[in-house]
């Protein structure tokens, strides 16, 4: 079985806490590299996605998760991992 390396580490410590200063920046970045052609849902695929953005009422609570727009599906999902509630 070949299996493909993953992405290349270019940044240094420095360099990384530099241009990701604020968690946001990082949250960003993550997701352009899990989803490089833009959102999607990860149970069904669908591009149609809310961007979720709420004020933070306690620290290390995620600001910006995502809800898929699909009628069969609904699935709410952030960058980082996958939580399966249907509303």
């Amino acid at each position: 079985m070949d299996e493909k390396p993953g992405p290349a580490i270019t940044r240094t410590l420095r360099e990384w806490n530099r241009e990701f200063r604020t968690e946001e920046d990082c949250l960003a970045e993550l997701e352009k590299v899990r989803w490089p052609e833009g959102v999607r849902c990860p149970t069904c695929g669908a591009e149609e996605i809310s961007q979720i953005t709420r004020k933070p009422e306690v620290k290390n609570k995620r600001t910006r998760s995502f809800q898929c727009l699909e009628k069969t599906c609904r699935l709410q999902f952030i960058a980082t991992r996958v939580r399966y509630c249907i509303l």
